[in-house]
């Protein structure tokens, strides 16, 4: 079983706590969709590699939440879950999300779309992950650690979007 491991101070890991706090289930609404899922931040994938926040079920990773406010190579995300998939001999469905800020629909916009050439290039091998880039609302400011509480609405606006997501893939699944 992977290990836990808190990682202290910076925005992103700020917006994890945030995320993990909505989907743990502040909100009965949210805890109710979710029923028996645990929810970890931080959730080490290989050594010194994490995956923001972890939905797991029976000690198995069924959901995996990558959020991208300002990094350089958001590829490298897919990359780290695709090498993790491979290392286990992935059987069972993952619902693996990205999300990505405003800065990828305008600077940042060429590495979005290497992010999601990579995506597609996982699924080919892994059709078990299905992978689900989000665009987010938010506009964090370059060295920002303070929002006047955006950044939790956000995130919060994040936890909605993956309980749509985890309620369509649960619907695809009965089928």
């Amino acid at each position: 079983m992977a290990k836990l491991r808190e990682i202290k101070g910076n925005r992103a890991t700020e917006f994890s706590k945030d995320l993990h706090a909505a989907l743990r289930g502040h909100k009965k609404r949210l805890r109710k969709k979710f029923g028996g899922i645990e929810w970890h931040k931080n959730w080490a994938v290989q050594r010194g590699e994490t995956v923001d926040v972890v939905g797991v079920e029976g000690g198995v990773p069924i959901l995996m939440i990558e959020a991208e406010l300002l990094r350089e190579d958001p590829a490298s995300n897919v990359i780290k879950i695709w090498k993790w998939a491979h290392g286990t001999k992935l059987k069972r469905p993952v619902l693996f999300i990205q999300s990505f800020t405003k800065a990828y629909r305008g600077r940042k916009k060429e590495r979005f779309k290497r992010a999601l050439f990579v995506a597609a290039r996982m699924q080919k091998e892994f059709p078990n992950i299905i992978y689900k880039p989000v665009r987010l609302a938010y506009d964090p400011r370059p060295g920002g650690k303070r929002g006047a509480g955006r950044r939790t609405h956000h995130a919060r606006n994040l936890a909605f979007t993956v309980i749509r997501h985890w309620n369509a893939l649960q619907k695809k699944l009965r089928m």
